[in-house]
């Protein structure tokens, strides 16, 4: 760790507590209640070093990490006007590289009146276009079908807007269930991947490959990336077994993105 890293981000933090503190030790030597200016700066200096000590300990430990995370997550959840209790996503690959995916999410309202919720569809390989693209929605609670209004639409990108039955208001829950097909946007007998971002805070997420039966999971990985492009490094890993994965994540913050990698070959 670089002293001058400290040392700034030491000034960020104390800069207004020893603000305060001066002001309220001089406050004391005006009124006589301490004996001299000299036990008032000492004091000052004494508070200072001590926040240097446990700004280095704290970095050099992750401490702030384990304790202002979960914080700060469970802010962002209560702040959120939806919040997804779970997301899950199957991606079922056909022989020819096709595959059939499905998103099951249920979610609550927390405030405000909500009328839609947004979902993107990423692909590698160019897809049709317009009503062309396959696309089937369904509100599980009803059982009814919704017509999706698709507001982005590229060979490789389409995004789609799932409007609620009636605006929904705090405490309303929903549940649906969108599929869709991609062609030739996942490969077998190599390395692949599969990208799912929480656009909003995720309490769950499960992400589920299922693979033909004459293929095998060799490798797995999987890496969490914040929305400034820094790892989010302590996560459950993936199960696999000989031709499936499946990742479950915890409390997925708004704006990280959520990588699985994996690699097949054909068996013998």
């Amino acid at each position: 760790m670089k002293f001058y890293d400290v040392f700034s981000r030491t000034n960020l933090i104390t800069g207004a507590a020893n603000f305060i503190i001066s002001l309220s030790l001089l406050l004391l030597v005006y009124l006589n209640l301490t004996s001299s200016l000299e036990i008032a700066l000492a004091l000052s200096a004494v508070t200072y070093v001590a926040l240097c000590i446990i700004v280095i300990v704290s970095r050099a430990t992750r401490f702030h990490s384990r304790i202002f995370g979960p914080m700060r997550r469970a802010l962002q959840f209560a702040l959120s006007a939806i919040v997804i209790n779970e997301w899950k996503v199957t991606i079922s690959v056909d022989d020819s590289e096709t595959a059939h995916i499905v998103h099951d999410f249920r979610g609550s309202v927390n405030f405000e009146h909500n009328k839609w919720i947004v979902i993107g569809v990423l692909a590698d390989e160019p897809q049709l276009l317009g009503r062309d693209f396959w696309i089937k929605v369904t509100n599980v609670e009803t059982g009814n079908e919704v017509e999706p209004s698709l507001v982005v639409d590229y060979p490789k990108y389409k995004k789609f807007k799932i409007h609620f039955d009636r605006a929904l208001k705090t405490g309303d829950a929903f549940h649906y269930k969108v599929e869709y097909k991609l062609s030739r946007s996942f490969y077998l007998d190599r390395d692949d991947h599969y990208g799912q971002d929480a656009t909003h805070f995720e309490k769950k997420i499960i992400i589920r490959v299922n693979f033909p039966q004459d293929f095998m999971v060799t490798k797995v990985g999987s890496k969490i990336e914040t929305a400034q492009g820094d790892d989010w490094g302590h996560h459950e890993r993936p199960s696999f077994e000989e031709n499936w994965i499946e990742w479950r994540i915890e409390d997925a913050a708004m704006m990280n993105k959520h990588i699985l990698t994996w690699n097949t070959k054909r068996k013998q």
